[in-house]
């Protein structure tokens, strides 16, 4: 670059960025479940009552991603909730000698995808087999085939997420041949049932040069009548509750990830050439993850904070989890050094 040369000032606004926004910053944080299933395969609850009871515990959205088959839910959309349109696809070992299998969530990017559009896209599926959702894909268990399935998901306008990988047995050798997902589950489970937790798995991604985003999904089937066991859940921070505005936050990474209600949440954010400045609820501890090392920032003993600086050393990426007294952890996506110098 040549031309006029940037004074301090002009350059620490330059090298200034919210990360994440709150109230401080005038921005909303709607709480969302990015991955819950239904009576449509195989939830016990109907949609209806699925938003009755989020939204009584304070969620706004909820992804109805019922497994193998794709329904429109935007007649439950108002000015209180809105509901995302999805489906759970997977990708299952036939014959299955050692069981192993790939699910993901499509989230669709705009309310307006028709409830065909899964026929339309695998007429080979047999739809009256549907609802039962497992061993319906004619597609083998394959990187191959996993990595075509992400790729037809975000051609046909859908956010992808990456799910469970501990629950479905896979390993560092079968996620690292995966390409082009917008995101992976570091959280998914009802923390008083099954609860996995996959930030190893994460970095091994990130660390392998793969970009992608960090949820947490309680992965519901309508177990968790109990307030208690209300699990992985994400806040997107964006303007309002608009379809496609809260579906634009997700693809643009404005989010981070609770891993549970007692986890602390994030009120701001800021990177500042190197060094970031946190706001956050009581929290215990902060945690930083690079590529190259990790760091840890400790309350005084006995004591609890809500405001931290931290040195982040140069390099790849970098990525926070943060601690509450109990334990349970928040997550922060993986933000890239190149990116943020833009």
């Amino acid at each position: 670059m040549t031309g006029k040369k940037t004074d301090k000032k002009e350059r620490d606004t330059i090298m200034k960025k919210y990360l994440i926004q709150g109230n401080s910053t005038g921005m909303h944080q709607y709480r969302a479940d990015l991955h819950h299933h239904t009576v449509k395969s195989d939830g016990r609850l109907t949609p209806e009552q699925t938003k009755e009871l989020y939204m009584q515990r304070g969620y706004a959205i909820v992804a109805f991603t019922d497994h193998a088959d794709y329904f429109v839910h935007n007649d439950l959309t108002d000015d209180h909730f809105l509901a995302l349109n999805g489906v759970e696809l997977d990708v299952e070992p036939d014959p299955e000698p050692h069981w192993k299998a790939n699910h993901i969530c499509w989230v669709a990017l705009t309310p307006d995808i028709r409830e065909d559009t899964i026929w339309n896209l695998f007429p080979n599926i047999d739809p009256s087999k549907a609802p039962a959702g497992y061993g319906n894909s004619p597609r083998p268990f394959t990187a191959e085939n996993v990595n075509r399935l992400i790729r037809l998901g975000q051609d046909s306008g859908f956010f992808v997420t990456y799910n469970h990988p501990t629950w479905s047995r896979e390993t560092a050798d079968d996620y690292l041949r995966y390409e082009g997902m917008n995101a992976m589950e570091v959280v998914n489970g009802e923390p008083d049932q099954y609860d996995e937790e996959n930030g190893a798995a994460y970095d091994d991604l990130l660390r392998a040069g793969k970009r992608l985003y960090a949820v947490a999904a309680d992965d519901s089937h309508g177990g968790c009548v109990d307030p208690a066991k209300f699990g992985g859940n994400v806040m997107i921070f964006a303007p309002e509750l608009k379809y496609t505005v809260i579906t634009d936050a997700l693809v643009k990474g404005h989010f981070y990830a609770p891993h549970d209600w007692n986890a602390p949440l994030i009120d701001e954010m800021i990177w500042e050439d190197g060094k970031i400045m946190l706001k956050t609820g009581p929290a215990k501890e902060v945690a930083w993850f690079t590529d190259k090392e990790t760091g840890l920032l400790t309350a005084d003993e006995g004591k609890l904070k809500t405001e931290w600086t931290l040195e982040i050393p140069e390099g790849l990426y970098f990525r926070l989890e943060i601690k509450a007294e109990n334990g349970s952890r928040t997550y922060t996506n993986a933000y890239f050094t190149d990116e943020l110098y833009l």
